[in-house]
């Protein structure tokens, strides 16, 4: 949907009604699906970041070192600590010390949290959730 409503713009164009309209209803589904796949309490917008940005980043690297996480996500790194340790608590996140400095904390996606953001991003919705 989103690549169909990209290519019917020019650069510089404003989208239709009819294009910003599905783009929210689009956004709202991604919403529910991403409640359904991963709220069983709350995940707010920074922890949201810091799970895509592992995911997008898992390919090349592996893994991601919190001030990485915190700097993506546009927090300070206090706040990303803190939904590091929530992330942890639900299985999405995993973390583990630098071999030599233990001031650098990696963090990686858990194989749940892959296989959420694999069903939330291929498009799958979970009927009866």
């Amino acid at each position: 949907i989103i690549a169909d409503l990209q290519a019917s713009e020019t650069p510089g164009s404003v989208p239709s009604r009819q294009a910003c309209l599905q783009r929210a209803r689009t956004d709202f589904l991604n919403r529910r699906i991403r409640t359904q796949l991963f709220a069983k309490g709350k995940v707010g917008e920074p922890a949201w970041d810091m799970l895509v940005s592992l995911y997008i980043t898992e390919e090349v690297t592996g893994r991601s070192t919190v001030s990485q996480l915190a700097r993506h996500a546009g927090i300070p790194g206090s706040t990303a600590v803190r939904w590091i340790d929530y992330l942890e608590q639900k299985n999405l996140v995993s973390r583990k010390g630098h071999p030599t400095d233990r001031r650098v904390q990696y963090v990686e996606l858990s194989e749940e949290g892959r296989r959420n953001l694999d069903l939330y991003f291929s498009g799958t919705v979970l009927a009866g959730n």
